[in-house]
């Protein structure tokens, strides 16, 4: 699932984004930093594309 959204908050242990949906309304999610960390969430520049928080692990 792709969303476009603002980071509206930001937590110790989460950050809130809040997100367009349909009929003009809009919703927040909420994620933890260990989603970016792991991978479940990549979080992108909105303007230049660019991924931010390149992590790579090796297993």
């Amino acid at each position: 699932v792709e969303r476009t959204g603002t980071l509206v908050m930001a937590h110790p242990s989460l950050f809130i984004v809040e997100v367009g949906e349909r009929r003009g309304r809009t919703a927040r999610q909420s994620y933890q930093y260990v989603d970016v960390l792991t991978g479940t969430v990549e979080l992108f520049d909105y303007e230049t594309g660019e991924r931010l928080f390149d992590f790579e692990f090796e297993e």
